[in-house]
């Protein structure tokens, strides 16, 4: 589980991002794979189960299967259930 947090990590490490920056939460326990779209580009990220991803990106959408969620600043994005919503 730890390697590909840190895959994640180098991932998403290539999006820009500010000093308030959403961050992804997966609540399930299971794995799953989003894409990250901003500006810049798209990545893959591999989210590992029960793991949250820190400063995942200043705006961009994040896309899982055919849900996705537009977040920005210091939005929390949680996967719960297979779903991504943007909540606390």
């Amino acid at each position: 589980m730890k390697r590909m947090s840190i895959l994640a990590t180098i991932l998403v490490a290539s999006l820009p991002v500010s000093a308030h920056a959403a961050q992804l939460i997966n609540e399930d326990n299971a794995p799953y794979t989003v894409t990250v779209t901003a500006k810049t580009g798209s990545v893959t990220v591999n989210v590992d189960p029960e793991s949250v991803i820190e400063d995942i990106c200043d705006s961009c959408t994040i896309a899982l299967g055919e849900n996705s969620v537009a977040a920005k600043g210091e939005d929390a994005v949680f996967i719960r259930k297979g779903k991504l919503e943007i909540g606390d």
